[in-house]
């Protein structure tokens, strides 16, 4: 009777584990830590163990790696169950430790048992392949138990010569078996694994197995594919090698997720710089831009400054805009989302400056649209929703060469489950933004890389930075949606496929935003540990009518607030050493739990500006900002 070794720290999982597997006729063997497992195969052979990840001493992933150590259990399959992690990096590594399958809990019974009961069948196949071997020495036998076999597996001679192939080997190579059989076994793979170790072979008597070596696999379609490759020896009654296993593993699909886990990896070391280098920098622009826009105010209409200072302001705003791309990329800045109609914030595009000035760059480019979706409500970031159509537009412009078309198009689509796992999304309903032109296409070598930060086609500093496509993938990975990317000569199309949200729509007016900015009065403190942002934010306030004090930390502004009480507190969300703009406020909010504040930053996790808002501060505004921006933030708590 075959026994499975099921290893867990608790007993309800055990017993709920050989509830679920009862069908089989199996004798189970329990351990509930590692080193008891590890007892049970001495006394034991097992056709495949079960194990948890999460456990006491010894985890599953260590646990695996011990048994791969063993001679006796080394190509044991292992099955892990896992309810607490369930992401990528930790699936990957449990195939990596050497696991079949990675199971999540809770998992569906009858998938778990028909698992079970496969590698079962591979074991007991297994030993009819030993036994044939050893006993018969007959090809029919093996030839039957070969062709149940996914993997492809060859039989060979000693002088590397096919003779017996299976099904899985026709699926891999794409030739049919008949036409394989009599054919060098290196005629398809790798020459240097395969005949190397035929000719050990052949001279040692003494050879060993070939354990798991990565190799590739020439196909019928002229392309070559990534395989495992694992081989034995076979031996005669008096140990004599007449012959050779070779069993091929497709890795296409293993590879496919080592390259999701790298550049998920990369994308987040990224981000992370990103973050940190975007901080920094929009407190530096916090003085370009703001000096100038105070200068501008107390010289004469006419005069020679005012060009030149104009000038300073502008490139300040436009290096703003890139740090902004960076904050995007790193995923980490406060990201306000609410309930907007695609076909609107489309529309809003279309009316954009932005839009306008790139008609007017590409003459001959036809931009059309088509608004089809009728249910086009999204839960999004408008901001970053038009960002993302802005930067897909003028890459589809800029790949157009003379006369040619842009198209944006919004439809539905309903994805089933038997399409969610094709297009690798969640089965539900979507709203698809496409954005299509008629440029010469994406070279196929450039396609896999085009996300990447500052990989770019394009002259740095006269078209983009090359970062426009990375804040297309981060809006994209941040709105929880999915992006697909088609390219051929005749040109370019990037779909975006956009969850659709049930509620209703809401439009935010903008007469905030065209609010003058008239003098005012009132009190304020600055709380912020840069000495030049705070002399522009007095200097801004002041300008205003307001009577402004400032402090360097958020210690000192405490000790200020208890002798003068003030009208409103603007704080710097990050400041170092000492309390940040968070722990400020919260300290304040108990002496004075009707502060008004408004809360600053260059870049902040997301989650210190909620927490800081739901405490009660009464505005957020980012740095660089300028006088407008600053004064109606102000006129508005204050107004609260």
């Amino acid at each position: 009777m075959q026994k499975i070794l099921i290893v867990d720290d608790k007993e309800q999982n055990l017993f709920t584990l050989k509830k679920v597997l009862a069908d089989l006729d199996v004798e189970f063997v329990e351990a509930m830590y590692g080193n008891d497992a590890l007892k049970a195969t001495l006394h034991n052979d097992f056709a495949l163990a079960i194990l948890d990840v999460q456990m006491p001493d010894m985890d599953g992933y260590e646990l695996a790696e011990l048994l791969r150590c063993d001679l006796k259990t080394e190509n044991l399959p292992i099955i892990f169950l896992s309810a607490v992690y369930h992401d990528d990096y930790h699936v990957f590594k449990g195939y990596d430790s050497g696991a079949v399958d990675f199971i999540i809990k809770p998992y569906e019974p009858k998938i778990l048992l028909s698992k079970v009961n496969f590698f079962l069948q591979l074991h007991q196949q297994k030993l009819a392949l030993e036994k044939a071997v050893e006993l018969e020495k007959t090809k029919n036998y093996l030839e039957n138990i070969l062709f149940s076999m996914n993997d492809a597996v060859f039989v060979i001679d000693l002088q590397g010569r096919i003779d017996v192939c299976n099904q899985g080997s026709q699926s891999l190579v794409g030739y049919e078996q008949d036409d394989m059989v009599g054919q060098p076994l290196h005629a398809f793979l790798t020459e240097e694994i395969c005949m190397n170790w035929v000719q050990q072979l052949a001279s040692d008597e003494k050879a060993e197995p070939l354990q798991n070596q990565e190799t590739s696999l020439q196909t019928a379609y002229d392309d070559k594919i990534p395989v495992l490759a694992s081989a034995s020896p076979i031996r005669d009654e008096e140990g004599d090698i007449h012959g050779a296993v070779f069993v091929l593993r497709d890795l296409r699909e293993r590879k496919k997720l080592e390259e999701q886990v790298y550049r998920s990896k990369r994308m987040e070391s990224i981000g992370l710089m990103a973050g940190g280098v975007a901080h920094d920098l929009n407190n530096i622009l916090a003085g370009v831009i703001g000096y100038p826009e105070l200068l501008l105010k107390t010289l004469p209409e006419k005069s020679i400054l005012r060009e030149p200072l104009e000038a300073i302001g502008e490139s300040g705003q436009r290096a703003a805009m890139v740090v902004a791309d960076l904050l995007t990329v790193a995923r980490g800045a406060a990201i306000a989302k609410e309930i907007q109609d695609l076909n609107v914030l489309v529309k809003e595009y279309l009316a954009s400056p932005e839009h306008k000035k790139l008609t007017t760059l590409y003459p001959e480019v036809l931009f059309a649209h088509g608004l089809e979706a009728t249910q086009a409500g999204i839960f999004c970031s408008p901001l970053h929703i038009k960002k993302c159509l802005m930067n897909l537009v003028t890459n589809a412009a800029e790949a157009v060469v003379g006369n040619g078309a842009v198209n944006i198009t919004t439809h539905e689509k309903k994805i089933d489950e038997n399409k969610a796992p094709e297009y690798e999304i969640a089965a539900g309903e979507y709203i698809v933004l496409s954005v299509e032109d008629t440029g010469s296409g994406i070279p196929e070598k450039d396609l896999q890389h085009i996300f990447e930060p500052f990989y770019t086609k394009k002259v740095m500093g006269r078209s983009g930075t090359g970062l426009g496509l990375t804040v297309v993938w981060n809006t994209v990975q941040d709105h929880e949606s999915k992006i697909f990317v088609t390219s051929d000569e005749k040109g370019t199309c990037f779909q975006i496929y956009f969850p659709v949200s049930k509620e209703k729509s809401v439009v935010i007016g903008e007469s905030s935003q065209q609010e003058e900015t008239a003098e005012r009065s009132g009190t304020i403190l600055i709380v912020d540990d840069e000495p030049q942002l705070r002399d522009i934010a007095a200097r801004m306030l002041k300008s205003l009518g307001y009577t402004v004090d400032s402090v360097c930390s958020g210690e000192l502004a405490i000790k200020y607030i208890l002798d003068k009480p003030m009208d409103l507190i603007v704080i710097d969300m990050q400041m170092e050493p000492g309390m940040n703009g968070y722990e400020t406020y919260l300290e304040i909010s108990k002496i004075y739990p009707e502060q008004k504040a408004v809360i600053v930053s260059g870049f902040s996790d997301s989650a210190d500006v909620k927490a800081t808002l739901k405490l009660g501060a009464n505005g957020f505004i980012k740095k660089p900002y300028s006088l407008d921006q600053l004064g109606r933030a102000v006129n508005e708590a204050l107004r609260c």
